[in-house]
């Protein structure tokens, strides 16, 4: 026993159909004027570690950048010309908190480098 379906009713397109001109893109093209945010964020580093900056806006740009997320590797070197290899997970008035309890003055260090 075979039931029929029910009949459907089809609206008939009388215009051309070319919206999707409009609508599609490829991922294979590449602008140059768009570029990838990595590279832009790489870019400003580099102008940074070749600008002169304060140790201050360092830290913090540090503190800000994609890659902290709890604690931040860094090379910290002193005035004094010793240079440390720490994990840095915060800051405090003008110290830097360590991953060992550690507190260095930020008003002792030369340069820092993550």
């Amino acid at each position: 026993m075979k039931k029929r379906l029910p009949v459907i009713f089809v609206n008939e397109i009388k215009k051309r159909m070319d919206n999707n001109n409009s609508v599609f893109y490829s991922a294979y093209e590449i602008k140059e004027e768009s570029k990838p945010p990595i590279d832009n964020f790489i870019k400003e580093k580099e102008q940074i570690m070749n600008e002169e900056i304060d140790i201050n806006q360092k830290i913090d740009e540090m503190f800000n950048s994609p890659n902290y997320v709890y604690k931040m590797g860094v090379t910290i070197t002193m005035m004094s010309g010793e240079e440390l290899k720490k994990e840095v997970i915060g800051r405090i008035n003008n110290k830097l908190i360590t991953i060992d309890d550690d507190f260095i003055a930020i008003d002792e260090i030369k340069d820092i480098n993550y």
